[in-house]
Order: structure tokens, then sequence, then C-alpha cells
């Protein structure tokens, strides 16, 4: 299939898509928009949207067309609403990133994390927990987590990640990754909302490892391609949301320590042309 030339307006002039084969959002402290703060019953993939909504609608009137001219990848953000993490405030926040992949290649996640670091001014990331792509219904084995896992301990060991943690692992699952893995999860997130009650075997072999169950609801794909193009449809118009499929999804998270009270939060997304 050939590209259509896809221009979004802004002002009098056109972005051309053509050339373009990445987007990149990064939506900035989305708890201080007012427009997401008053829908508050959002489930998480219907607030990840709205932020992308929101980022594209802010970005649109400030680009300089000239400026994109022969770029392949184009970055959307509001950049009154990044807060990088000063030098002098770092030992007394925490920083959380969940990250959602869409395929198993180790340079994307560890493309992620560094857009992360590279975009929120800082060196390390806390804690990173790692939402491994859906697979329907084929068996997840460890051979597939294994080199995922292994460029996260890389990062350990260069100290870029402090904490490992994983998401949606059955007892069986975590407990393969567990005895494998030199780096040991730390964390294992389960989704409340297919199943209301953490199973027992799960509970038993975290208490007995130390590792901390936390609840999430989540869906399975945060992104889907589909939501994602009328995303861009409905925000920059007819042809701009075709033919763009989610690489990875990054939310992060900001947490004073003390007061365990949350500073900051916000996605940044990359969505590669196909």
């Amino acid at each position: 299939m050939a590209d259509s030339d896809v221009n979004i307006e802004v002002g009098n002039s056109k972005i051309p898509f053509e050339n373009i084969s990445n987007l990149v959002f990064h939506t900035g402290n989305i708890a201080n928009w007012n427009r997401l703060r008053r829908q508050a019953a959002q489930s998480p993939d219907e607030e990840l949207v709205e932020s992308i909504k929101a980022t594209l609608s802010s970005w649109l009137p400030t680009v300089n067309v000239e400026e994109l001219a022969g770029k392949e990848t184009v970055t959307a953000c509001n950049r009154a609403y990044i807060q990088k993490i000063e030098d002098s405030e770092r030992k007394q926040l925490k920083l959380s990133v969940k990250l959602f992949l869409t395929n198993w290649d180790p340079s994307v996640l560890k493309e992620a994390v560094s857009r992360t670091l590279c975009d929120l001014g800082v060196s390390q990331i806390d804690v990173l927990i790692i939402a491994f792509p859906d697979l329907g219904d084929e068996e997840l084995t460890l051979e597939m987590m294994q080199p995922l896992w292994r460029a996260m301990e890389e990062m350990v060991e260069n100290k870029i990640l402090l904490f490992l943690g994983v998401s949606d692992l059955c007892k069986t699952k975590l407990e393969e990754l567990f005895n494998w893995a030199k780096v040991k999860p730390n964390i294992d997130q389960w989704n409340l909302v297919s199943c209301c009650i953490m199973p027992q075997d799960l509970v038993d072999f975290a208490k007995i490892h130390d590792i901390q169950l936390l609840s999430h609801s989540d869906p399975k794909e945060i992104l889907p391609a589909d939501s994602l193009g009328k995303t861009l449809v409905s925000t920059c118009g007819e042809n701009a949301g075709t033919r763009w499929l989610p690489e990875w999804v990054i939310r992060y998270a900001v947490i004073i320590r003390t007061r365990g009270v949350l500073q900051s939060k916000g996605f940044i997304v990359k969505a590669k042309k196909f």
C-alpha cells in the first residue's frame, strides 16, 4: 500500500505527514490538567486517549512547520506541562514507571527507558514495571521474557534502574522468572478487574520471597491501534490517523517519598507508521 499525503492544518500552514515515520507524544504532567481532573472515573485507557487528544490540541497551534521538514520522528508535546525533576529534589522523590510493550525487541525497551530519562531530566528510574505484549490465546513462556529481562538487568547493573517489577504474572510464571533471573522481580501487579481476589498460591509465593503484590486496572492492550487512529483523526483530520501502530507506552508517576503524595503523572507514547 502506497503512502498517501497526509497534511494537518495548522493555522494557514500544513504539517506534511508523508515523510514522518514515528510519532512521539509526551503529555507532561496531566495532574495539572483541569480537563482530565474533572473525569476522575476514567479507565486507564480512556485517560491515555484523552491525554493524547489534549496534547495534540495544545501542540498543533504552536508548531513551526519549517522545523519539521525532513524529520522522520516528530514529537508532540506541550512543553509548559513537562516538568523535569530537579537535581536538588531527586532524593526526596520516587520515580515509578510502567512500560507497556507491543513487541519483544529489547532495543524498544531500552529506547523507551532512555526517552523517559531524557524527558524527565534524570539518570535513574526507581521502579520499572513491565507489561509484556498481549499474546491473546498464546501462552507466555520464560523464553519470551528472558531477552527483555536481561536488558532490564543490564540497566540495573548500570544503575539506570533500581527495582524491577512485572504485571499479571501468575504464580507459575512468576516463579519461573524469579528462579532464573539474576535480578529478582520486587513487584507483581495483578489485575483485579478480571479477578477480584488475588490467587492464594501467588500470595503465598510473594510472601515467602518478599515480592510486593499491587493491584491495577489496566487493560491488556492500553492503546489499541484503532483507538490511536480514531484519536488522531478526531484531533488532526480525516487521514492523519491511518497506518499508525503504538510501539510502546510509558506511564510515569513522581511521588514525594516522605508524604506519599503524587507530584506529577504523565504518559510518553511512541507510534510507528506501517
